[in-house]
């Protein structure tokens, strides 16, 4: 949890902010997150546009990045990875979804480069 504020925090300062404005702003998604898990588990609860099957808002999260914070390319691919996972896993998207999410973020993956030595 805390490396995935911090790394918040980072993409939010590439927009401009601060990491005590990220992470005020992050903390009522992060309740309402936990809340979530604590009442339906990991896999119901799982929001975002991976688990909807939503490639258009996958791929404008990617370009953003990749505009923005290209370091941080890798992690997004692989947590969204996990996330195809769990959406199969509780019938929230097809196998035609889940191929089509993991063939993009097999790419995004790809283009990523090493995470800068940027502070919060």
């Amino acid at each position: 949890m805390n490396v995935l504020l911090r790394d918040a925090a980072l993409i939010w300062s590439s927009w401009g902010g601060t990491s005590n404005e990220a992470i005020h702003a992050l903390m009522p998604l992060v309740r309402g997150t936990l809340a979530s898990i604590e009442q339906l588990g990991p896999v119901a609860s799982m929001p975002g546009p991976v688990s909807r099957g939503d490639v258009d808002s996958v791929a404008k999260h990617i370009k953003a990045l990749a505009d923005n914070d290209p370091s941080m390319l890798s992690l997004y691919s692989a947590l969204c990875s996990e996330t195809v996972s769990m959406a199969q896993e509780s019938g929230r998207i097809n196998i035609e979804q889940a191929a089509e999410l993991r063939a993009l973020l097999s790419i995004a993956g790809t283009r990523s480069v090493p995470k800068s030595d940027k502070t919060v």
